[in-house]
């Protein structure tokens, strides 16, 4: 059973929740209305999943706290945003959330939530990609390294200045004679010239080649 711990004050965004993938039967439901509940129970019950209302005071603060701690820093942390885009979305991406949904729900909430609900085995692993990053400037050809990976995503370090929201097509060399590749955006920004990014298209077949090589991958 997953394990999702809501973070919010009564009103319309913890409402909306009951029609979302975090009110199915198989869901254990956590509610905190403050920072330090939130991390009392996060602590407690080990979500996979941690949702934060952008407008919960301190919202930062707990973002950061959930990064910072071992026992949560590997879960997903997921903002929901009413109203127009504010600049405190954008550090809550750089202190560590991996998305932010807007309020109220659309249909792409089930396809994000659903995945994010699901912590992905991930690997520290050094590995060489190739990247096409289409930012402000256009394309542009990088390679970089990957830094630690999983079947949803990875954090990148690529030598040149990128952006949250900014496209990329990437080429993980997994071996000598295996790559996969596909699409991602980076949604984290995770230090200099480090992105987190999440996978966006990737073929069903480099998929199944990437989720056996994290199973089976001794990590770095």
């Amino acid at each position: 059973m997953s394990s999702v711990l809501i973070c919010a004050a009564a009103g319309p965004v913890a409402d909306d929740l009951h029609s979302s993938p975090v009110w199915r039967d198989d869901v254990e439901r956590h509610k905190a209305d403050s920072v330090q509940s939130a991390l009392t129970l996060s602590v407690a019950a080990r979500p996979a999943l941690v949702v934060v209302d952008r407008d919960l005071p301190k919202a930062e603060r707990l973002v950061q706290e959930l990064r910072g701690n071992s026992v949560t820093s590997g879960c997903s942390i997921v903002v929901v945003a009413a109203g127009d885009p504010q600049p405190l979305e954008v550090a809550l991406l750089e202190a560590g959330a991996n998305a932010v949904l807007r309020h109220p729900p659309s249909p792409d909430w089930e396809q994000r939530l659903g995945r994010l609900m699901s912590v992905p085995t991930r690997r520290t692993i050094r590995m060489h990609v190739d990247l096409e990053l289409e930012g402000y400037f256009g394309t542009e050809h990088h390679q970089g390294r990957v830094q630690n990976i999983s079947r949803t995503g990875m954090l990148v370090e690529v030598p040149v200045a990128a952006g949250i929201g900014d496209q990329l097509r990437f080429k993980l060399h997994l071996s000598m004679d295996m790559t996969v590749g596909g699409t991602a955006g980076i949604v984290r920004l995770a230090g200099p010239n480090r992105y987190g990014c999440e996978f966006r298209e990737i073929a069903a077949w480099d998929a199944r080649r990437l989720e056996h090589y994290l199973e089976t991958v001794p990590e770095s």
